[in-house]
């Protein structure tokens, strides 16, 4: 959540100010990334924080090739756990399944732009 934060200041603030934001959501995105990774992959915070992590490459970092690796890393993995858990998780099931929705649809949009992108620049 506090990157987050820092997340949405670093895409209205300008110089210094964006850089400071954009350095310390970063460093709060890895660290939280790193604990997530003790959590299942299909836990909906680990999910949530992937998708959170991947909008902060596309969009503050304009690095649409990492934000992809990120949220198709999240994905993939979770998707291959959830095929054999389904419907049986407790709980957060319908939330950790929405999240993937996200994921999957920005995976799709972020593809198409990049590949519109590739077509321009031929």
């Amino acid at each position: 959540m506090k990157a987050d934060c820092y997340r949405y200041l670093a895409e209205y603030k300008v110089e210094d100010a964006r850089q400071a934001a954009v350095n310390q959501a970063l460093a709060d995105y890895t660290s939280a990334q790193e604990m997530a990774n003790r959590l299942p992959t299909t836990n909906h915070v680990r999910l949530g924080l992937s998708l959170n992590f991947s909008v902060f490459w596309y969009s503050v970092m304009d690095e649409p090739l990492m934000a992809c690796a990120v949220a198709r890393s999240a994905y993939d993995q979770a998707l291959g756990d959830l095929v054999y858990l389904g419907p049986l998780c407790t709980g957060n099931y319908k939330a950790s399944v929405l999240i993937m929705r996200s994921l999957r649809d920005n995976l799709e949009q972020w593809d198409s732009e990049m590949k519109g992108d590739d077509e321009a620049n031929s």
